[in-house]
């Protein structure tokens, strides 16, 4: 329970900082797609989250063909 209230406090966080203009996030925090997946360490008793989320990317990603030209030198 512990584990799931820290994740929870922290996508809130990072959901506030999405919509923040100053910050690094701003605009990028999908909320949707957060999931938040219960985990036991086997043999520990152990337990805690796994938690996954996207964030859009701002940039373009735009393919330069001049970067490629000498991918059969590295990659044999």
């Amino acid at each position: 329970d512990n584990a799931e209230k820290l994740a929870l406090k922290v996508v809130g966080r990072m959901r506030l900082d999405s919509n923040n203009t100053e910050h690094i996030l701003y605009n990028s925090f999908i909320k949707n797609s957060v999931e938040i997946r219960p985990v036991e360490l086997e043999g520990v008793g152990i337990f805690g989250v796994e938690v996954s989320f996207q964030l859009k990317n701002p940039q373009r990603l735009k393919v330069n063909p001049d970067d490629w030209k000498d991918l059969d030198k590295v990659c044999l």
